[in-house]
This record gives C-alpha cells, structure tokens and sequence, in this order.
C-alpha cells in the first residue's frame, strides 16, 4: 500500500488545469519581427543592420531561455519549485545577456553601439507590448 507523500518527485506527473503559455509562438513572432527588421535596415546599410540584429538577438535569446525555465513548473502543488526555478532563471537571463554582451564586444571590432543598444531596447520594449496579446489570444486547435 503506498502512501501520497506531497514531497515526493511523483508529484510532478500530475496535471494542472491552467495551461501553459504559448511561449515559442512568442519567440517565433520575435524572430520573424527580427528577419524583418533586417531586411529593412539592411537595404541601407548592412553594418547598422548586424549590430541591430546582434542587440535583438541579445535580448531574445536570454528572454526565451527565462520564459522556458520559468514556466516548466505550473499548478498549486509545483509552487515551490515555480518560485525557485523562476529566481534561478532570472539569475541565468541576467547572466547570459551579460555574456552575450560580452562576445559580441569582444569579437566585434567596428559595431554600431548605437544600433546595437537600439536594438536591445526595441525589442525589450515591444516584448512589453507583445507578451500580453500573443500570450492571450486564442489558440486554434
């Protein structure tokens, strides 16, 4: 006869009725904002065009990586392990764009600092803007 044991790892097996959020059409909508801003500022000038590119992609990257760890973990009986997991990614986003932003001076001779932090900035701003209309709409099924 077993016993339910709340500490247990088995309690990660059961299901939540809130659903995850649609986290990679996030990204994926980012990405393709990202191809098309490219291909704007690249008709231009194609050294503005990579730095943009390099300070969005500075931003994205580590904002997936958070949004995938944060919410791995969903429901009341997951609470704990929610809160660490999100203070760790928090950690790990600050960490890796600070990392990110140290390749891309280090191995980048003659970028654009202005269109590498616009970059960074437009995107940190339209993910405030974009986060609550893709992540509410209605999925299709």
């Amino acid at each position: 006869m077993s016993h339910f044991k709340p500490w247990d790892d088995r309690s990660e097996q059961l299901t939540s009725s809130i659903p995850r959020p649609p986290l990679l059409r996030v990204s994926l909508f980012q990405c393709c904002f990202l191809i098309l801003c490219f291909a704007a500022v690249g008709v231009f000038n194609k050294s503005i065009a990579l730095a943009f590119v390099l300070g969005a992609a500075a931003h994205i990257i580590p904002q997936t990586y958070f949004a995938l760890r944060a919410f791995r973990y969903i429901g009341a009986r997951n609470i704990r392990k929610a809160v660490k997991i999100t203070n760790q990614s928090v950690l790990g986003k600050l960490v890796l764009t600070a990392c990110l932003f140290a390749l891309i001076f280090r191995f980048s001779t003659d970028i654009n600092l202005w269109a590498l932090f616009l970059g960074y900035m437009v995107f940190q701003l339209s993910s405030l803007m974009w986060y609550p209309i893709l992540i509410n709409r209605p999925q299709m099924r």
